[in-house]
């Protein structure tokens, strides 16, 4: 009972601290609407930047696998009266082999691009935060809301041109 007692109040004691702290805290204040054309560029910035030749190379290789799919649902399809019975049967086995392989491929290409998409909105946002939190640090805020989050502050400081000035001279370089 006296270690719940203790516990209690020493939560008390933090609540009471964090409360003090938080009356002396400089809100800052971003306005996305302002930043998203920004950050759209900073985020075509980023994908151009990003490696393209793995996926090239997937590209190439799809279209090789379909193109011989082609040709064999072709060959098969000119042979129909004329091919043997063991050849038919050896056509439609390599088709649905290659078909299920195409798949693979496509299904393996596409989990690629989103996982580059994932990292590269990562970068992105790491990026922007970094920015934030550099002009945070040097007008002294200790939060960044964004504009439209903050019902009431007695004093907030808007950062929505800072940042867009920062973010503009990361897409310059």
């Amino acid at each position: 009972m006296k270690l719940l007692t203790s516990v209690i109040l020493s939560l008390a004691l933090l609540a009471s601290a964090g409360m003090a702290s938080a009356a002396r805290l400089k809100i800052g204040t971003v306005d996305f609407e302002v930043l998203t054309p920004a950050l759209k560029q900073l985020q075509a910035k980023e994908l151009k930047s990003s490696p393209t030749a793995d996926f090239k190379a997937n590209q190439t290789k799809m279209k090789d696998a379909v193109k011989a799919l082609q040709a064999l649902r072709k060959e098969l399809k000119a042979g129909k009266d004329t091919l043997s019975a063991t050849r038919k049967e050896a056509l439609q086995t390599q088709i649905k082999t290659q078909s299920k392989a195409l798949t693979k491929q496509r299904t393996d290409f596409r989990t690629q691009m989103m996982n580059q998409r994932k990292n590269s909105q990562k970068v992105l946002l790491d990026k922007f935060k970094s920015i934030i939190a550099k002009i945070a640090k040097r007008k002294g805020i200790d939060v960044v809301m964004v504009d439209n989050g903050v019902l009431y502050a007695t004093y907030q400081v808007d950062l929505t041109q800072p940042v867009l000035a920062e973010v503009n001279k990361v897409l310059k370089k």
